[in-house]
């Protein structure tokens, strides 16, 4: 399948298990908990309305029952604008809808097609932490201007917002190691990348009107020295977005500076 069927995303999602790692939920409140249940147990999932048609009024779902509205975007690290005509462009999507027409025909209709693309980019256009921060805030910025519309639509009613995010796992290195030409098995050690904490990331979303804000990243790993694929928590963050600034104004929650010019992927 592609991900650009708001359904299918939930799904996606759903079928992460929670067993081995917990969700990050901030702050852990039942509040928090709640929204994450809401839509991650597919029980619950059945309270929502699908409203995401291209008719449809958004935002995507509502639930009338819980009095929320949730809108799904997906993010990335291989957006970029076009030098040429300031236009956005995204080599992996562009690929990966290429071999979707290709394939859909050829698989059993009762089988799920799941397209993972490679652009045979160099590594650096392919997976590239600028690309990201400000593809995410490009995206996030783009819904914050409908809120008053959902809000028009759903009255009443609280907004979360859930990226489906499909980024690589991405390290802060020393700047020789940054510059270098990357290669299979390359050693490099440096701070970890944590995405929601990231100030460059999450300050769009706290100066809104954002309620809740979930974050899906099932993508990120990384290959230890011994050659072992570790997954990197957290896979999924949940958000109350007015407790967040409360917890950022008061000093509880740090946010983290990252030097872009030194962030590299450890996906080739």
């Amino acid at each position: 399948m592609t991900f650009d069927d708001e359904e299918k995303i939930i799904k996606h999602f759903q079928e992460c298990g929670c067993e081995n790692e917990k969700p990050l939920l901030w702050p852990p409140s039942k509040s928090v908990k709640r929204i994450f249940n809401l839509i991650h147990n597919e029980n619950n999932w059945k309270q929502w309305t699908n409203n995401s048609g291209k008719n449809a009024p958004p935002p995507d779902f509502y639930n009338d029952k819980a009095k929320l509205m949730l809108e799904i975007m997906r993010v990335d690290d291989h957006e970029q604008i076009d030098a040429k005509n300031g236009k956005v462009t995204n080599p992996d999507l562009a690929h990966e809808s290429e071999l979707y027409k290709e394939l859909v025909g050829k698989v059993p209709q009762h089988c799920n097609l799941h397209i993972i693309s490679r652009t045979q980019l160099p590594s650096k256009q392919d997976h590239n932490y600028t690309f990201y921060r400000n593809g995410f805030v490009r995206i996030i910025e783009k819904h914050k201007k409908k809120i008053p519309l959902y809000k028009k639509n759903h009255p009443n009613k609280k907004i979360i917002f859930f990226i489906e995010d499909h980024s690589s796992f991405y390290v802060e290195t020393d700047a020789a190691t940054a510059t270098a030409e990357p290669y299979v098995n390359m050693p490099a050690c440096g701070r970890p990348h944590l995405f929601c904490g990231d100030e460059g990331f999450i300050k769009c979303v706290l100066n809104s009107d954002i309620d809740y804000l979930i974050w899906h990243a099932p993508y990120k790993v990384f290959t230890s020295i011994a050659g072992i694929v570790e997954p990197i928590p957290p896979h999924i963050v949940v958000i109350d977005v007015k407790a967040m600034v409360k917890g950022i104004t008061t000093q509880q929650v740090p946010l983290h500076k990252y030097n872009a010019d030194n962030m590299i992927s450890v996906e080739l």
